[in-house]
C-alpha cells in the first residue's frame, strides 16, 4: 500500500524569494557589510553566510563594538550594508530610521552555545 503525497502550491512571491533576495544586492559591486564585533561572533558567523549566499569574492566586512558605531559606518559611507540582528532590543531605531532603507530579512541559525560554571573549593 502506498501513500500519495500531494505537495501544496507556493505562492510565486515565496517560491523565488532567494532570487529576489540575491538580486536586489546586485547593484552592489562590492559589498562591505558593517555589524557587531567581536570576532568569533554569532553576528560575523552571519555576516560570512551571508557573503557566501551572495556569492562574492571580494566583499568584506567590519566588526564594530555596537550597532550604533556599525549604523555610523553605514551612514558615513564607510560601509554599504548595515547587518543587524532582529532580536536586538534596540532593532526598532533602524527600523525607523530616516537615513537607511530596509532591504531584507534573512535567516541565520546561531550556533548552539554553552555556559561553563567552575567551582573553587575553599580550604
Amino acid at each position: 500500500m502506498g501513500v500519495k503525497i500531494q505537495a501544496r502550491e507556493v505562492p510565486p512571491l515565496l517560491s523565488n524569494w532567494n532570487e529576489k533576495f540575491v538580486s536586489s544586492l546586485l547593484f552592489l559591486e562590492k559589498p562591505n557589510i558593517a555589524t557587531l564585533g567581536p570576532s568569533g561572533t554569532s553576528s560575523e558567523a552571519s555576516t560570512k553566510y551571508l557573503l557566501s549566499l551572495l556569492n562574492v569574492e571580494d566583499g568584506k566586512y567590519s566588526l564594530y563594538s555596537s550597532y550604533e558605531e556599525a549604523y555610523e559606518s553605514l551612514i558615513s559611507g564607510v560601509s554599504n550594508l548595515l547587518l543587524v540582528a532582529n532580536a536586538y532590543k534596540d532593532i526598532d531605531k533602524f527600523y525607523m530610521s530616516k537615513d537607511i532603507q530596509f532591504l531584507f530579512p534573512y535567516v541565520f541559525e546561531t550556533p548552539l552555545y554553552g555556559v561553563k560554571k567552575t567551582f573553587r573549593r575553599i580550604g
